[in-house]
């Protein structure tokens, strides 16, 4: 296993046990960029983030909108300093109480053992619908 494959397994290990922080603070690199896919203003968390700042406000949002009973990290293809992460995510949203399943693809690049890009890739349309 690669050192970025080792540093996206330890990633979704922290995002899971809920140590977000560390995430931020220890993974993630200061000119990082998280680009969530979807309709921003009708999907919380929609959106380009850039920095550590923004990018603490999605992992906010995140934690204020969904339950997540199941976050899954089932394949990954190693790129050099692109990582690439098939899963499958459950949960609950909280506003409604809507239960949801989806498959997502995760895009990570790294650089000096930093996050630097996570590029999120996932069916809005059931995220939407989970919503309404």
């Amino acid at each position: 296993m690669t050192a970025n494959v080792e540093m996206a397994k330890t990633t979704y290990d922290l995002f899971k046990s809920g140590k977000v922080h560390e995430v931020i603070n220890d993974l993630t690199a200061e000119d990082a960029v998280y680009v969530i896919p979807g309709p921003i203003r009708k999907l919380p968390g929609a959106g380009v983030y850039r920095g550590k700042a923004e990018i603490s406000k999605w992992f906010k949002i995140e934690a204020e909108t969904v339950d997540y009973t199941k976050f899954e990290p089932q394949q990954t293809i190693d790129h050099g300093d692109t990582v690439v992460v098939i899963g499958a995510m459950a949960g609950r949203v909280k506003a409604n109480g809507k239960e949801f399943e989806n498959e997502w693809v995760h895009v990570i690049r790294f650089r000096d053992g930093k996050v630097v890009l996570f590029q999120a890739y996932y069916d809005t349309a059931k995220a939407l619908d989970a919503l309404s």
